[in-house]
């Protein structure tokens, strides 16, 4: 995917997460989801990336990069269904959430 490939991503509605490998890959998917939200895989792609990226540059095909939106027919976005996952977590780690 070209940098051009990632603005169009980003003009459809998706947000770009982060780029894994399983089995990190397969579990963050699952929790998008879990928390409603559509999940869109793309080709590990170094000009996308900010940092470093040596490693994945070595085995380039076991990674993807995660992007995610809300569904529509929910009518949700991606920062709620990531403020949705952070409630979730916070009550299932016993973490007060405090609003500053």
């Amino acid at each position: 995917m070209s940098m051009d490939s990632d603005k169009k991503q980003i003009k459809e509605g998706w947000e770009k997460q982060a780029t894994y490998d399983d089995p990190r890959l397969s579990e963050m998917v699952e929790m998008y989801e879990e928390i409603g939200l559509e999940v869109h895989l793309e080709p590990f792609n170094a000009e996308n990336e900010t940092g470093c990226t040596g490693c994945m540059q070595l085995m380039p095909d076991l990674f993807k990069t995660i992007y995610t939106r809300g569904k529509a027919e929910q009518g949700m976005t991606s920062d709620e269904g990531r403020d949705r996952f952070a409630l979730s977590y916070s009550s299932k780690n016993n973490y007060k959430i405090t609003n500053n």
